[in-house]
């Protein structure tokens, strides 16, 4: 049993999915609506003091952890959607492939730009 994380830390859901794309007549392409394929509880994590001044001037400056059960693979070409209504790109995911009854994928986001 993991006692990490309790089930009612997951108490925020996640929809993962994609933007449609939307050509006109002429060829040009637009950003359509947002398309979830399928949606997580999730629990977002805090960084250390040490782990935030880690990360400055990186690519994960600017970027918030979720961990969400393992299940379905998630690609890093998504867009995740949190309970605050905003839209984020994902930098990086880990999974946890291991053989453990209860696991967890720590998903790695960083807030979209329009």
């Amino acid at each position: 049993m993991n006692d990490k994380y309790k089930p009612t830390d997951f108490n925020k859901r996640a929809v993962f999915g994609a933007f449609e794309i939307i050509e006109d007549d002429v060829g040009n392409q637009k950003q359509g609506d947002f398309k979830g394929e399928f949606t997580r509880h999730y629990k977002t994590t805090k960084r250390t003091f040490d782990q935030e001044y880690s990360v400055q001037a990186t690519k994960y400056e600017d970027t918030t952890t979720i961990v969400v059960r393992h299940g379905k693979p998630i690609s890093d070409q998504w867009i995740v959607k949190l309970a605050d209504g905003n839209f984020y790109e994902i930098v990086t995911i880990s999974p946890d492939d291991s053989n453990n009854v209860i696991t967890y994928d720590f998903v790695t986001i960083k807030r979209k730009k329009d």
